[in-house]
């Protein structure tokens, strides 16, 4: 009869003679290990989809979940402050790590779109508002001091009426921005998208005739003793592939693993990830080497450091 441990001892001595007869790829590292969470924590766009959902929910659910608690309980002023304390975190957290994410997305963003941190502001201050005065208001008949902080008590104002006054106001923003956000939001997702695909395109026309061209041309021009230009030329590699990637989890990447997926990419290889390089800093690299072509050996040492538009701005 085969026992376990024979099964055991089978199954091992394969995997051993697998990886001895056919060795991976010295390529199949990251990104070709990327896990799930990996592969969707490290994209600019799902995590702002993810925290720009949270946002609209937390500005929904505010008016919701304190209009039940006041409608069932009436002003109970701990259960409220433990309330809009848990909701200002979670706001806060919400909001900065939305912008954070559409800041690296770099959208188009229109007039009101550029003045969401203000408004998404004004927001966090009537959240803190409204949390500030529900504590006051629970820890006021415990302690002086903090009932001194009552300022509204100096002109008549009770804490229920205060606190009455501020969640009003907060509940009626919150809605107004939630239905904004919603709004806006989706307008930003479908202006990444359509970027992307713009971007994609972009790159599709350069290496289909751009790149080669470029390659023949810094080739010609290193032949005429532009020696400045090897080195901007990376023999034909984007410098920093691997820390220009837009994927957080690409940064990490060894650069011989992004190459060879730029190898991937010039050689227009079927599925080839065109997603995991960074395409505007292509774009910005292909610029410099034309740049350095057009300018020459000896001009090209002087100019190195100056921004590409100074030529025109001079003129």
């Amino acid at each position: 009869m085969i026992q376990p441990d024979d099964i055991d001892g089978a199954i091992c001595a394969m995997q051993k003679l697998c990886e001895v007869a056919m060795p991976a790829p010295h390529y199949l590292k990251l990104p070709i290990s990327l896990t799930d969470e990996e592969l969707m924590d490290g994209d600019p766009l799902f995590v702002f989809c993810a925290f720009s959902v949270a946002v609209t929910w937390n500005l929904f659910l505010f008016p919701l979940a304190i209009g039940l608690t006041v409608t069932w309980s009436g002003i109970r002023t701990m259960v409220l402050a433990v309330e809009l304390f848990l909701f200002f975190c979670l706001m806060v957290f919400s909001f900065v790590v939305r912008n954070i994410e559409i800041a690296e997305l770099r959208p188009y963003l229109t007039r009101d779109e550029l003045l969401w941190p203000y408004i998404g502001g004004f927001a966090l201050v009537l959240y803190a508002a409204s949390t500030t005065s529900a504590l006051v208001a629970a820890f006021a008949p415990v302690s002086s001091t903090i009932g001194q902080l009552a300022i509204w008590n100096r002109w008549g104002v009770t804490n229920e009426h205060a606190l009455l006054a501020l969640l009003k106001g907060t509940c009626i923003t919150a809605l107004l921005l939630g239905t904004y956000t919603t709004n806006k939001d989706m307008f930003i997702f479908f202006k990444s998208v359509a970027a992307e695909r713009m971007r994609q395109r972009w790159l599709a026309g350069f290496l289909k005739d751009t790149y080669k061209s470029l390659s023949n041309r810094v080739r010609s021009a290193e032949a005429h003793g532009n020696k400045a230009l090897t080195e901007k030329w990376n023999g034909g590699y984007p410098p920093d592939l691997n820390l220009t990637a837009i994927h957080k989890s690409l940064r990490k990447t060894d650069v011989q693993v992004m190459r060879h997926i730029w190898d991937e990419i010039v050689k227009r290889e079927q599925g080839i990830p065109s997603w995991m390089i960074n395409v505007p800093g292509i774009a910005a690299w292909a610029a410099e080497v034309e740049h350095c072509i057009d300018s020459g050996a000896g001009h090209q040492t002087a100019e190195r450091d100056r921004p590409l538009g100074s030529e025109s701005t001079e003129r």
